[in-house]
This record gives structure tokens, C-alpha cells and sequence, in this order.
């Protein structure tokens, strides 16, 4: 996918304005159990936690990445979230018991000690009922080991095997794939570029509290359908509240590009919640004819400018306004 056609999503511009705004931030991951590894701020920006976005833009070089470890994928499907087992190395059963070991050797019995103690606390063989009595000579202490209940062989230290709790594939460490984290962090090099495609709220702020406005950015407003939608920015003042869109870059402003602002309109605009709300659509892109009656019939103001300073003189122009029509 170009770069141009990746602006135009979204969830794309999202992530971006939000970046712009604290390009000091590094975006980590952190393991949720029932999820595997996620970036928690993507998340809270209502988008896909697992980091898909992420790479796309490293790939783009909007993005810088840093390996910060790996983890354990199953072999199989492929998911990080597993269940950590115990097994026999002869036979991998996890029906495993683990206690104090005694040898009898006599007989040459082994079992645990709870087979040979007695009620009045003397060890007796259970193979071949001898008392033991003196350790080094009747019998010695294997230690703390385990045994298996499936094949009955002895060992000290079980395999490691691992249960796939997304599809119960079991396997052991060496099959299993291992896949790099990394965090990732805005690329200085970037930056110019993306002043001229992305246009954060906190540049619009201060022209707009000038003009007696309440200003906040990336507001999430719900709407009659129950969903929350994201903005650019509100603007309040004397009880109207002003719902903006902002779209950079040059070139043409397609039908496509405005559906999203359209349907997050239609929902948020039959929503009861709050006063009046007037809905601004913002760009340096050139409106088609298609999409300026497009967006003109569902009563959406529009503000088309040649650059960043042009748009914010026009939209705090158009906001200060009573004028409902677009300007241009």
C-alpha cells in the first residue's frame, strides 16, 4: 500500500495525530493473559491492539522499531498463549508425582517415603517388608525427585512441554517458534512529512480559545447506535458544539475518503445526548464536485485551504461564524 493511501485510513490518521502530540512516547508491549502480547495505547484509542498498524508504518518508515525480546509461539496455530506443563521424559505423560525417594538396597526396591514410613515413624520396604534402619547401609536418600505414574521410571528433572490454549496442540520448547517484540517510536525524519499530511488538534487550539472557545482533541462523542466515535477536535461556545474533521495532504478529496465522516455524522447527529452540534469538515485537499454535494446534502460545513495556516485561519473564521455554508 502507498503512503498516500495509507493516510487516508482512519485508523491511520488516528494513531498519527495522537503520535504527533506526544512524539516523545514509545509504544511497548505488554502481555494480557487472555489476549497474548498488545500495546495498551492503541487500545485506548479504540484501535487494534495487536500492533498490525504498527508495522505497517515501520515499513513505511514513519515508524522506527526496536527489538525488545522474544516469546514462544505455538508451532501450530501460531498463538502466544499457552499453558506451561510438566513431563516425563521417557514416555511425555504429565501424570507426574514428586517426593522424597528412598532405595532399599536389600531388594532394590524404589518408591517414595510415604511407602516405607510407618505409624510409629520407622521405615519398613513395602516390596519386601525388611526394616530399614540404618541409612548408607540398609538404604540411602535419593532426594527430592519425580516418577512417573503412566511408565513408572524415576527422574529428577521433568520435561517442559507446552499446551496451545487457542487450539491444544501440545509441544515441547525446541518446536515451538520463536517471535521477535519490539516497541516502536515516531521517526524524527518523519516528522516534516507528516506535518503536511497530518494535522494534530493541538495546532488549532490556540486560534480557537482565542475566540472564546473550549477546545479539546481526539473528543470521543457517542452516538444514537450506542457506538463511540472519535473526532479531530470540539469546539464549544455559547452552547453549540462543534464536531471537525481534519484531513491533510494535497491532491483531491474523494467520496471515499468522507464515508467515514459521514456515517460517524448520521449516528452521532440522531444522538439526544448534548445541545446543537454543527459538523466541520476540514482539508488541504481540493473537495471533487462529487464530494462537495456529498457532503453538503448531509449539512456538513466544509473548509478547503491551501495549507496549514490558510486552514486554521479559515476553520476559526467558519467556528466564529454563523454562516452555514462552506467556505472555501
Amino acid at each position: 500500500m502507498s503512503t498516500s493511501k495509507l493516510f487516508e485510513r482512519e485508523d491511520v490518521r488516528t494513531l498519527l495525530e495522537w503520535l504527533l502530540e506526544n512524539q516523545d512516547m514509545e509504544l511497548s508491549p505488554e502481555l494480557d493473559p487472555s489476549r497474548g502480547y498488545i500495546y495498551p495505547e492503541l487500545e485506548l484509542l479504540g484501535l487494534d491492539p495487536s500492533g498490525k498498524i504498527l508495522e505497517e508504518l515501520a515499513k513505511q518508515g514513519i515508524l522506527t522499531k526496536e527489538k525488545v525480546g522474544e516469546y514462544l509461539v505455538c508451532p501450530k496455530c501460531e498463538s502466544p498463549l499457552h499453558i506451561t506443563q510438566q513431563a516425563c521424559p521417557y514416555c511425555g505423560s504429565s501424570n507426574l508425582q514428586k517426593g522424597e525417594v528412598i532405595e532399599h538396597y536389600g531388594c532394590g526396591y524404589v518408591g517414595f517415603e510415604e511407602e516405607f514410613l510407618q505409624p510409629d515413624g520407622s521405615l519398613k520396604c513395602p516390596s519386601c517388608g525388611k526394616t530399614l534402619r540404618l541409612i548408607g547401609k540398609d538404604y540411602r536418600r535419593l532426594g527430592d525427585i519425580f516418577k512417573c505414574k503412566s511408565c513408572g521410571n524415576f527422574f529428577e528433572a521433568p520435561e517442559k512441554v507446552y499446551l496451545c490454549v487457542k487450539c491444544h496442540h501440545k509441544f515441547k520448547e525446541k518446536e515451538g517458534k520463536m517471535k521477535p517484540l519490539y516497541s516502536y517510536k515516531i521517526n524524527p525524519d518523519a516528522l516534516r512529512k507528516l506535518s503536511e499530511l497530518i494535522f494534530w488538534p493541538s495546532m488549532f487550539s490556540g486560534e480557537l480559545e482565542n475566540r472564546g472557545f473550549k477546545v479539546v482533541g481526539k473528543p470521543s462523542v457517542r452516538g444514537k447506535s450506542g457506538v463511540t466515535h472519535t473526532f479531530s477536535l470540539r469546539a464549544k461556545k455559547n452552547g453549540t458544539e462543534y464536531l471537525v474533521d481534519i484531513y491533510g495532504g494535497k491532491g483531491v478529496l474523494s467520496s471515499e475518503n468522507v464515508a467515514p465522516f459521514i456515517t460517524k455524522v448520521i449516528d452521532v447527529s440522531r444522538s439526544p445526548e448534548g445541545g446543537e452540534k454543527r459538523f466541520v469538515l476540514a482539508s488541504t485537499k481540493k473537495f471533487s464536485k462529487e464530494t462537495r454535494n456529498l457532503v453538503k446534502s448531509f449539512g456538513i460545513e466544509m473548509v478547503e485551504a491551501k495549507d496549514l495556516e490558510d486552514l486554521k485561519k479559515k476553520l476559526a473564521g467558519l467556528l466564529g461564524s454563523e454562516i452555514p455554508f462552506p467556505i472555501s
